[in-house]
């Protein structure tokens, strides 16, 4: 049974429904408030959800995430474009650095690349995904945990802009509740993203680089 349907299933799930569920659950919050949106979100009295409401929240939830996370790469992606490839640089350097220590350690010949020689990142995670599928697949997960952080970012910070029409003297300790609970989940998520991009590159390398010591991924060279 083919079986690799998966992790791009789990990727969807993870890094767009969601973040998407999130992201509409809490602009109920901020638009209708507490109490209209406890009933409204976990189905209570005369909007009591059936499976097929749920289908639809997943599915709308889905092109919510997909479409915030489109936005991202329009606009946030960009801003962070030039620091991004700072990271996987560094993170590229470091780790043929840190695999030659252990190949050397172990007496064996060092990598005889230089990390400015290697291809993009995404580029050495596909390698991986035909080399050892396995290891791409876990390494899939940060990648859909990035997504996820996307979304929450961009999501959350309209609806925090958004929040502040909202809070009035009738309702302003709720507001003032979800406001916060908005921003430390957008600062939380810029700082998680930023890691994550770290631990994705810095896997993908060590993987890689372990494969191309045991001519698993690198063709042989002429002298």
């Amino acid at each position: 049974m083919n079986l690799t349907w998966i992790p791009q299933f789990f990727m969807d799930v993870l890094g767009r429904i969601v973040p998407g569920a999130l992201v509409i659950m809490a602009g109920v919050i901020v638009v209708t408030g507490f109490e209209h949106s406890v009933d409204l979100l976990f189905g209570q009295g005369e909007y009591a959800l059936s499976f097929q409401a749920l289908v639809v929240f997943a599915v709308v939830s889905y092109f919510v995430g997909f479409a915030i996370g489109q936005l991202w790469n329009m606009t946030a992606g960009r801003f962070i474009a030039h620091r991004l490839k700072t990271i996987r640089t560094e993170c590229k350097e470091k780790c043929l650095i840190a695999h030659n220590k252990v190949l050397v350690a172990q007496g064996k010949e060092p990598l005889t690349l230089e990390a400015a020689e290697l291809p993009a990142v995404y580029v050495l995670h596909d390698h991986l995904r035909l080399s050892a599928p396995d290891q791409a697949s876990r390494l899939l997960k940060l990648r859909s945990e990035c997504r996820l952080c996307h979304v929450i970012i961009l999501g959350f910070g309209a609806l925090a802009v958004l929040n502040l029409a909202y809070i009035n003297s009738s309702s302003l300790t709720p507001g003032i509740v979800v406001e916060a609970v908005l921003l430390t989940s957008v600062v939380s998520c810029w700082s998680r993203q930023l890691r994550l991009e770290h631990n994705f590159t810095n896997g993908v390398c060590l993987v890689w680089f372990a494969l191309a010591s045991k001519d698993q991924l690198l063709p042989g060279r002429e002298d």
